[in-house]
């Protein structure tokens, strides 16, 4: 993909991610990460995670929590990915349910460790859920862009 295009998928993914002021809501950036850590080479996904997750810091958060988290998810999808022969929007979907409580606990333990703040565990199988609902649609609308740039 271009860098144009993939700048605007950041920021765009970004800034609906920080105007979504729900319970509990879907974290497209992790979607997008594990989709792309499927689909993509390690070295593409992981930065994708790094930049997705510093841009939402930049913009939403403080410290580096959503940077860690998110690459640590990447880095995690990248490794787990070799262990299964499923296909594509499977794995990613599978990926997704085991992923989004570990980067949730991430980000929980990271905000009590360094900012002292009580994160209550309740929203985690929520956002789960959420989150493995749209990872198919998320598969296909990010498929059908990229066989479009390809051709």
């Amino acid at each position: 993909m271009p860098a144009v295009t993939v700048f605007i998928i950041i920021f765009l993914t970004v800034w609906l991610q920080g105007q979504l002021h729900l319970i509990l809501r879907p974290d497209l950036v992790l979607i997008l990460t594990v989709i792309l850590s499927v689909k993509l080479k390690k070295e593409k996904a992981v930065t994708w995670a790094f930049l997705s997750g510093w841009s939402m810091d930049a913009l939403f958060s403080f410290g580096f929590i959503n940077t860690f988290s998110k690459t640590a998810a990447a880095m995690l999808a990248v490794f787990l990915k070799r262990f299964f022969i499923w296909p594509e929007m499977q794995l990613a979907t599978f990926l997704v349910l085991i992923l989004t409580p570990v980067s949730k606990l991430i980000e929980m333990l990271l905000l009590k460790v360094f900012y002292t703040q009580n994160v209550p565990l309740w929203p985690i199988l929520g956002a789960a859920v959420i989150n493995l609902i749209l990872t198919p649609f998320v598969f296909y609308l990010l498929d059908h862009l990229i066989k479009s740039e390809n051709e």
